[in-house]
């Protein structure tokens, strides 16, 4: 079997792994400027004669996946024959924007673009390059999709129910990623947020901690780096962190190690997205031991608990903040690790490839 995988985005290069198989044959395209890496990569520039490169390219392949499904992969994806499977990795900015009023909490809302004007002036230009708008280009390679992955059921159904329309369900599977025995004795700093991106509702929760009396016992690290949705929505957060003297801002993308330090020796994570968002991080802050609020409206909430991980309701946080709450017991501790353990075990690498190989049968 051959899979060509094409990706914009660095970051996630090393999710080609879950792929790996004496019967696959893995091969990468990166739409982008070249960076420096160990995998074998092929790199393209970002324009209409690439995209026609590539899916001629593709004709060779048995499957192509796409991590994302961006206006340039949509380009791609439309011009595949139908006998070429296409898995579209999901990771929430593709469908997401469209329930912004579903997802955004009433003080995000009030940070949302409406410039009309704006959006007509990026149809005429993608009309005039790609002989259509972004909207009509990205359903088309919905429909063109033979299967849509993502990171649990739960949120399928979920965005199932809002669009209708899109490809069968294919289960992300769940890396076991092993880690040291984490500390049960935590300093008393609390991690918010994932990035800049507007879902994450965070000045909900900076509004609950500078209005909590007892909000000086704690230290408060905003991760505030990448996927900014507008500078009006940024500076608002910004500003009302630094209003908060035992609060620190990052702004830059961490290194792996830094990063996680800084879990290591933190309570409490605070992501309150209501959209599938940071999971990453949430996983990283179990292995370390930590506290983890969530959105009781998230579509990740009651996944979490239904598969063992006891987690919390953000809007519970500053009432155990201010009851000194917001660290777990050694035996939750455990008990997380255990159920994260179970939880890769139960969504496992070799149950996905069998799904691959059945695809093309």
């Amino acid at each position: 079997m051959k899979i060509l995988h094409i990706y914009s985005d660095r970051k996630f290069i090393k999710a080609v792994e879950i792929y790996k198989n004496p019967l696959i044959e893995n091969n990468i395209v990166f739409l982008g400027d070249k960076f420096s890496t160990s995998c074998n990569i092929s790199f393209y520039p970002r324009n209409l004669k690439s995209y026609k490169a590539i899916a001629e390219l593709s004709m060779s392949y048995d499957i192509v996946v796409f991590m994302s499904m961006t206006l340039q992969h949509a380009l791609i994806c439309n011009l595949l024959p139908k006998d070429i499977k296409v898995i579209w990795r999901f990771f929430g900015a593709e469908l997401y924007p469209y329930l912004q009023r579903d997802i955004l909490t009433v003080e995000s809302q009030k940070f949302m673009k409406r410039n009309k004007i704006h959006k007509l002036f990026s149809n005429i230009k993608n009309k005039l390059l790609y002989g259509d708008t972004a909207d009509r280009i990205f359903w088309r390679a919905v429909r063109r999709s033979n299967l849509f992955m993502c990171l649990s059921k739960d949120e399928y159904d979920f965005l199932q129910n809002k669009f209708c329309c899109l490809p069968k369900f294919l289960q992300v599977p769940h890396i076991y990623i092993s880690h040291p025995k984490p500390c049960y004795n935590r300093s008393d700093n609390v991690i918010i947020g994932h990035s800049r991106n507007i879902d994450g509702n965070h000045i909900d929760i900076l509004k609950a901690i500078k209005s909590s009396l007892y909000k000086d016992n704690y230290k408060y690290i905003l991760f505030f780096s990448y996927s900014e949705y507008s500078k009006k929505y940024s500076q608002a957060v910004v500003e009302l962190a630094e209003s908060i003297p035992s609060a620190e801002i990052i702004t830059g993308f961490l290194p792996l190690d830094e990063f996680n330090r800084i879990q290591s020796t933190s309570s409490a994570l605070v992501i309150n997205a209501i959209r599938q968002i940071g999971v990453g991080n949430i996983f990283s802050a179990i292995r370390n031991g930590m506290k983890v609020y969530l959105h009781p409206d998230s579509v990740m909430f009651n996944w979490y608990l239904n598969n063992g991980i006891k987690v919390f309701s953000s809007l519970d946080f500053v009432e155990d903040l201010n009851h000194n709450n917001l660290h777990l017991t050694r035996e939750e501790i455990d008990a997380n690790l255990k159920a994260y353990e179970n939880l890769t075990l139960k969504f496992n690498v070799n149950d996905f490839q069998n799904k691959i190989f059945d695809i093309i049968k």
